[in-house]
C-alpha cells in the first residue's frame, strides 16, 4: 500500500512539473495568435509640416551662432516655402555676388537636404543644408532659412594659397584681407536686399577685422539697429565664415 501511495505522489508531482512547464509556454502562444493580425496603436515622433516659426530673423542667426552643434537635428523629405531647387538657387547667386562668377551648383558636387533644428524651448528653425566643392579645391557648407531664404551660416574652406582660384579679381587687390571682407560685406547686403523686407540695411564694420579674423555686419530696419551677426577670416588656414560658432 506504501509502495502505491509513493508511486502516485510522484506521478502527481511529475504531473505537477511538466503542466508547470508546458502551461506557460502555450499561454503566450495563444496570446501570440489571438494577437496576430490585429491592429495596435504605437506612439511615435511625428513631423508637423505646417509648422511656422515664431523666431525672428535675428532669433535664427543668434541660435546658429551659439547652438548650431547642439542642436536635435531630424531630416525631413521637404520644405514648406522653399523647393530643393530653390534652395540651390539661393546660394548660387550668393556665391556669384561674392566671387564675381557664375556658379551652378548643379555642374558641382552638391548635396542639399531640408532638416528641422530644434532649440529646446527656444524655438525650431527649418533650414535646408547644402554642402559642394567649388572648383573642385573649395568646400562650401551654407545653412539657407526655408521660409526666408536667408543664409543662416556660410562656411568656405580650402587651400591657403588657392584664394584667387575662388577669387579671380583678387589678382588686382592690394590687400588680400580688405578685398575679402568687402566682397563679403557687398554680397551680403545683396543677399539680404533680395531675402529680407527692403527697409533692411546691412553694413560692414571695417574696424573690427583690420587686426583681428573676426568682423561684423550691422543689420538696421528703418535705421534702428536689428542685429549684429559675425564673420570669420583666416588667410593663413583658408578659411571664411558667415555667423560662424562661438569661440
Amino acid at each position: 500500500m506504501k509502495r502505491r501511495e509513493l508511486f502516485l505522489l510522484l506521478l502527481l508531482l511529475s504531473l505537477a512539473g511538466a503542466i508547470g512547464w508546458l502551461l506557460p509556454m502555450m499561454v503566450v502562444e495563444v496570446g501570440d495568435r489571438a494577437l496576430e493580425g490585429n491592429a495596435e496603436s504605437v506612439s511615435i515622433r511625428k513631423i508637423d509640416l505646417s509648422y511656422q516659426s515664431d523666431l525672428s530673423v535675428p532669433d535664427k542667426m543668434r541660435l546658429m551662432q551659439e547652438r548650431f552643434p547642439t542642436a536635435q537635428v531630424v531630416a525631413l523629405e521637404r520644405g514648406i516655402f522653399l523647393s530643393e531647387q530653390e534652395a540651390y538657387a539661393v546660394l548660387e547667386q550668393f556665391l556669384e555676388d561674392l566671387t564675381g562668377y557664375a556658379v551652378s551648383l548643379r555642374a558641382q558636387k552638391c548635396i542639399v537636404s531640408p532638416y528641422l533644428f530644434s532649440f529646446d524651448e527656444d524655438g525650431a528653425v527649418l533650414a535646408w543644408i547644402v554642402q559642394l566643392y567649388l572648383n573642385g579645391e573649395w568646400e562650401c557648407q551654407a545653412v539657407v532659412d526655408d521660409e526666408t531664404g536667408l543664409l543662416l551660416r556660410c562656411e568656405l574652406s580650402g587651400h591657403p594659397d588657392g584664394w584667387d582660384s575662388l577669387f579671380p579679381s583678387l589678382v588686382n587687390a592690394s590687400d588680400v584681407k580688405t578685398y575679402l571682407c568687402s566682397a563679403l560685406g557687398d554680397a551680403m547686403c545683396a543677399h539680404c536686399r533680395r531675402q529680407l523686407s527692403a527697409e533692411y540695411a546691412v553694413t560692414v564694420e571695417a574696424s573690427a577685422y583690420q587686426d583681428h579674423p573676426y568682423g561684423r555686419f550691422r543689420f538696421s530696419e528703418n535705421g534702428q539697429n536689428r542685429m549684429e551677426v559675425s564673420f570669420l577670416l583666416v588667410l593663413e588656414d583658408g578659411y571664411l565664415a558667415l555667423n560662424p560658432g562661438a569661440g
